[in-house]
């Protein structure tokens, strides 16, 4: 294989030095011709009609006052246009990008609930951004056919303060209360149709790796968009930090839909009941907040386990648990 590629590549070797310049100034020579090809072929290219599609720059003035901003301001909208290449030459390297003033206080606008749309269009203004473009354009045609900017009136509404935050590495035995937030509520300023579908406002993000005591701190407020400012632009937070306990209380057996002419016997006649609750709030638990009952329609013989069931526990305890699960129950008539 190597015998015969070794041959062929001599060959062309040897031809393309012949094409080639054999000494400096011939190389000089060459190049100036390729230079002046290059040249002349450019000034062909951009002498012909062609068309091309540049980006004009927008700038703003006399914005409305007593209103905000809530949409997008559009910097740039496409136009494409035909002109001889030389006039377009600089304006398609993005050198002295034409610029049109947009003045808010002549454009048309029109309500929708609690926005007003002002609403400019290409096509009415086109002498305008042809004049801008400073070039002899044949034809223009614009892509865009409506730039349209919102706005709406400014008012100052209470929003009720939140705090925003995770605990990354929670730990299993301690509960965190709910935060106290001072002031519970701020005024803040902003667009009328915005404050109108809002009722909160958060402190930024807030992430807290592992929290075993109260947390006591200030911490600012996220501005949401379409508002304009804060009257209070932080909170303080307050979030306390309780440790989980398991407890546990006796709690007396009753029976449910017991007759009148039978005595009984629970063995026994009391349960443990053991549960979970924050330290903070075994001071407002009581063995009678529990409710321990059997039901006497389990009773098909003198001698039965009966199933305890604990129809009544506070909200604030979990993992509530009964021992025992059931009882004996020995019945006899009534002397």
């Amino acid at each position: 294989m190597r015998d015969f590629l070794c041959p062929i590549l001599a060959r062309l070797k040897k031809i393309v030095g012949g094409l080639l310049p054999q000494d400096k100034k011939q190389v000089q020579v060459f190049l100036a011709c390729i230079a002046i090809s290059t040249i002349l072929w450019g000034l062909l290219r951009f002498s012909e009609e062609r068309e091309d599609e540049l980006q004009i720059a927008f700038s703003y003035k006399n914005f409305p006052e007593d209103e905000l901003l809530i949409s997008e301001l559009p910097s740039t909208m496409p136009v494409k246009v035909r002109a001889q290449g030389f006039d377009l030459l600089s304006r398609s390297f993005g050198f002295n990008q034409p610029q049109i003033e947009i003045d808010l206080s002549k454009t048309k606008h029109v309500l929708k609930g609690d926005r007003k749309q002002y609403i400019w269009i290409p096509k009415l203004n086109a002498k305008k951004i042809i004049r801008s473009i400073g070039t002899n354009i044949k034809s223009s045609l614009f892509p865009v056919d409506t730039i349209k900017i919102e706005f709406s009136e400014i008012v100052t509404k209470s929003l009720i303060t939140k705090f925003n935050f995770e605990v990354v590495n929670a730990r299993e035995h301690f509960l965190l209360k709910e935060p106290l937030i001072s002031p519970y509520k701020v005024t803040v300023r902003g667009a009328k149709s915005v404050l109108n579908r809002l009722d909160t406002i958060t402190t930024e993000p807030i992430i807290i790796d592992v929290l075993e005591t109260n947390l006591d701190n200030d911490y600012k407020l996220a501005t949401p968009f379409g508002v304009d400012s804060l009257y209070q632009d932080s909170v303080r937070v307050f979030l306390g930090v309780d440790a989980l306990k398991e407890h546990q209380f006796d709690v007396p057996i009753t029976i449910q839909n017991a007759p009148d002419s039978l005595e009984f016997k629970l063995f026994p006649n009391e349960v443990v009941v053991s549960f979970i609750c924050a330290t903070s709030e075994l001071s407002q638990i009581y063995p009678k907040d529990f409710v321990a009952e059997v039901d006497f329609n389990e009773i098909k013989l003198n001698f039965k386990k009966l199933t305890v069931k604990l129809n009544k526990y506070p909200d604030i305890v979990r993992e509530v648990k009964v021992e025992p699960a059931s009882v004996e129950c020995i019945t006899k008539l009534k002397d």
